[in-house]
């Protein structure tokens, strides 16, 4: 077994061709098996020419290791590692022994996150280059957040920009990470962006309005992104009886 699982990881390292060093950062172990990075600022690093040392805030969606399985293209899994996700950049980041690399979008296709590496539970899921996503014209190809499987499929894609404070009231102006997150509804394939949560993706969701009453019943609150995904979920299993009858 653990011949099996050196071999799963070098199969990982790799595939991934010659996955870069990310200088910049120092990785840490507390010697309970729980991973923390600790940044120290180098001029060389930044995001959109401005050093990290001049930004406030974190780029990341966690500051905390995730245990995660990664997969590649082609659904395969090739590794459990600790990951991070850099908003700022879209680059996902690992962490191997000691030192943290940023792997090729184009060779990790789906992160599972689990809330330990012993674990066989499902946290989160994402997805990368999702077809037909788009946001202002342009194709995401970042890591997305997929809530179900099944007919109809919540996406959520978060970044973080870095803007300039305008100061004001005699304090100085400074750069920080703004987040951003953007909701998109997959339906039969076809992809749709949602302006906001709210029970108007209904529309979006052919036979949902027979639900309405189940969901009165349920108190659900479409604002509320748990809310959604749990009327998205009771709304597939109704599709899949349909096709099973």
């Amino acid at each position: 077994m653990k011949s099996k699982t050196i071999s799963l990881l070098l199969c990982f390292f790799s595939s991934f061709n010659l996955l870069f060093s990310q200088p910049g950062f120092d990785v840490v172990s507390n010697g309970g098996g729980n991973f923390q990075m600790n940044m120290y600022y180098d001029p060389a690093i930044t995001v959109n020419g401005i050093p990290y040392e001049q930004i406030k805030g974190s780029p990341f969606l966690s500051d905390k290791w995730m245990p995660a399985s990664i997969y590649n293209q082609k659904n395969e899994i090739v590794g459990k590692l600790p990951v991070r996700f850099n908003l700022a950049t879209g680059e996902l980041y690992v962490l191997q022994g000691d030192k943290t690399i940023v792997a090729e979008k184009k060779m990790a296709g789906k992160v599972v996150i689990h809330s330990t590496f012993d674990a066989i539970d499902v946290k989160a899921v994402f997805l990368n280059n999702i077809p037909n996503l788009f946001l202002n014209g342009k194709p995401i190809t970042d890591f997305v957040e997929v809530f179900h499987t099944g007919y109809a499929i919540l996406l959520k894609y978060r970044t973080k920009e870095v803007v300039k404070s305008e100061g004001g009231g005699g304090m100085p102006k400074y750069y920080y990470f703004k987040n951003s997150s953007f909701y998109f509804l997959q339906v039969n394939g076809k992809v749709e962006r949602l302006n906001r949560l709210s029970i108007d993706l209904i529309e979006q969701l052919p036979g949902a309005y027979n639900l309405q009453k189940w969901a009165e019943e349920q108190k659900l609150n479409f604002k509320k992104e748990e809310d959604v995904i749990r009327f998205i979920n009771y709304y597939n299993q109704g599709k899949e009886k349909e096709s099973v009858n």
